[in-house]
């Protein structure tokens, strides 16, 4: 898909994989796969841990990966229609603000296919954010996911190829 700036009355979605999405993790690079849908109103993110990764997981990382996504995504597609004008100053909020009102609009989805995680037939959470960037977990089923984010449960399905790390 054609990626560009989306203006502040944007009413198209704009859909981004990035397959394999690199991040901080804790003591070398981390990488994740990330499908990522740009709506006027807000961003879905489902971010799937990789089989056979023993990096950084994505729950580890959560943060920082939320934090990446954002930022590259303003880089790739724009995200200033999600980010209310400042009323004294001509330029956009700083970069913390911005990062701020963007999570406020965001649903992530954290994704653990089968044969990665905890639970052999994998996972999906849906993972909420405080004002200090703090993640709070709720374990739901794909359907449930899929209607948190007013999407078809099959866009949250992965085909598990995309998901195999390879170093």
């Amino acid at each position: 898909m054609e990626s560009g700036y989306m203006k502040k009355n944007q009413t198209e979605s704009v859909y981004k994989e990035y397959l394999r999405f690199r991040f901080p993790g804790f003591g070398s690079e981390g990488t994740c796969f990330l499908r990522v849908w740009v709506r006027p109103s807000g961003l879905v993110v489902l971010c799937s841990q990789l089989l056979d990764y023993y990096g950084t997981s994505v729950t580890n990382a959560v943060e920082q990966i939320l934090v990446a996504a954002i930022e590259q995504l303003q880089k790739d597609v724009g995200l200033d229609h999600l980010v209310a004008p400042k009323r004294r100053w001509p330029f956009r909020a700083d970069n913390e603000d911005f990062i701020s009102q963007v999570v406020r609009r965001t649903v992530w989805i954290e994704h653990y296919p089968p044969g990665a995680g905890l639970h052999p037939a994998g996972s999906f959470a849906l993972v909420a954010f405080d004002s200090g960037l703090h993640p709070v977990w709720n374990y739901v089923s794909k359907e449930t996911a899929a209607g948190e984010c007013g999407v078809d449960a099959a866009l949250l399905e992965v085909d598990t190829p995309l998901l195999k790390y390879e170093s």
